[in-house]
């Protein structure tokens, strides 16, 4: 709100409301997939950064549609689904190498020699 009253930023402010509000619709509906995955919430967003170009994307989207009469009420489910597909799709793979990559650093070679 304060923003609006700086008088070279006002003029823009919506343009940043709009970027600020995407961001957090792509946080929520993200966030679910997540949790249910045990996703900690650095981790989810250290992954949605990396991605940031379709996670602004999905997020806009949705931001959008919360902002049109009548297709807002049935918007939350279908972000929802949105945010699961969308996690599927693409934030899984993130997680997939993440965690491929946290078993080579945490394994021990000399635990290993002993298992074989």
């Amino acid at each position: 709100v304060v923003i609006s009253f700086i008088p070279v930023i006002q003029g823009i402010s919506p343009i940043l409301w709009y970027i600020f509000g995407a961001w957090m619709m792509a946080m929520q509906y993200l966030d679910i997939p997540a949790d249910n995955n045990g996703i900690s919430f650095q981790q989810t967003l250290e992954m949605m950064r990396k991605d940031r170009t379709a996670v602004m994307g999905f997020g806009g989207a949705v931001t959008l549609a919360t902002a049109t009469p009548l297709l807002n009420l049935i918007i939350i489910p279908i972000a929802v689904a949105g945010g699961v597909v969308f996690w599927v799709k693409r934030m899984d793979q993130q997680n997939l190498t993440h965690q491929q990559q946290k078993q080579v650093l945490n394994s021990d070679p000399v635990k290993q020699k002993l298992e074989s």
